[in-house]
């Protein structure tokens, strides 16, 4: 017989008590606490106590309360949390209330938290309900307020979701005879063109913009400069969707997306790269398209 599960019904003037240390991980007492000695329990057939007082009451009022109710943040699918995961939780691994409070996994279906495309998917529905539900004055207050450090909001970004790595040198080619030789699938040639080198030339990728010309050597020269750069400024994620590495030079403003692959003579290639400003790649990380 357990002394947690019974009352107790020691009579402290009877004899002396002794201290003993609360066994729970996310103990919100004082954990050393004094009840009847050893010797009592035993004449009585019980186990010495393993939980303070107060967490015997937290257990106590854990059951009362009955299961708590999540739901997720992007398909709002909802489950109970019952309170014996909460307690088996507060005694094994530590203080539930902070855990619940602070942890945003708990907040996350399985099925989303598996399926990092399934939250991209529901994140972007949900961001593009909220632009249409702005009036012009919303938009035109919302235009106003937008900071206009990007590359700062992006490092901190990158920071806070652990998305940065030490930039890495990767070998590609940088022959436009090869990225001509690389032929797109059958399903993407619409979007994409014929093969790799019409995919990184695209039209909407406005190169004449951004460099002044859409010469294929130039693209590829600065794209296979980013690629192998490891200088400190060069940021580096990792799209872990797609299984790609991304690299982006905020002073050039460009992306290069790299992509294994066992027939390049250096194994890996550029999937493709484009201009994008920093803003545009906070957005994408930010909606979970990227990272």
């Amino acid at each position: 017989m357990s002394y947690d599960d019974d009352d107790d019904d020691y009579d402290e003037d009877e004899d002396d008590t002794q201290e003993y240390e609360c066994q729970n991980k996310g103990c919100v007492g004082d954990r050393i606490f004094e009840a009847a000695p050893e010797e009592w329990f035993e004449d009585h057939g019980m186990d010495p106590p393993k939980n303070c007082p107060t967490c015997r009451e937290w257990n106590a009022d854990q059951k009362n309360i009955g299961p708590i109710v999540a739901t997720c943040q992007f398909c709002a699918f909802t489950w109970p949390y019952e309170a014996t995961y909460r307690i088996i939780y507060h005694k094994k691994t530590g203080n539930w209330d902070e855990y619940w409070s602070q942890n945003e996994e708990l907040q996350i279906c399985h099925r989303c938290m598996e399926m990092p495309f399934r939250r991209r998917k529901l994140r972007e529905r949900g961001a593009e309900r909220d632009r249409r539900k702005r009036t012009p004055k919303e938009k035109r207050a919302r235009n106003a307020q937008e900071p206009k450090n990007w590359k700062e909001l992006l490092l901190k970004l990158m920071e806070e979701r652990g998305l940065g790595h030490e930039p890495q040198r990767f070998n590609v080619p940088d022959s436009m005879v090869y990225y001509e030789g690389v032929k797109t699938p059958a399903d993407r040639v619409d979007a994409h063109g014929e093969n790799q080198l019409t995919h990184i030339l695209k039209s909407d990728h406005a190169w004449a913009e951004k460099l002044g010309t859409e010469d294929p050597y130039t693209v590829l020269s600065l794209a296979y400069h980013i690629a192998v750069s490891s200088e400190s400024h060069v940021l580096q994620f990792t799209d872990l969707r797609n299984k790609k590495v991304i690299k982006y030079d905020p002073d050039q403003e460009v992306v290069v997306i790299i992509q294994g692959d066992k027939k390049s003579p250096t194994g890996n290639r550029i999937e493709t790269t484009h201009p994008k400003t920093p803003k545009g790649v906070y957005n994408k990380l930010d909606r979970g398209e990227w990272g």
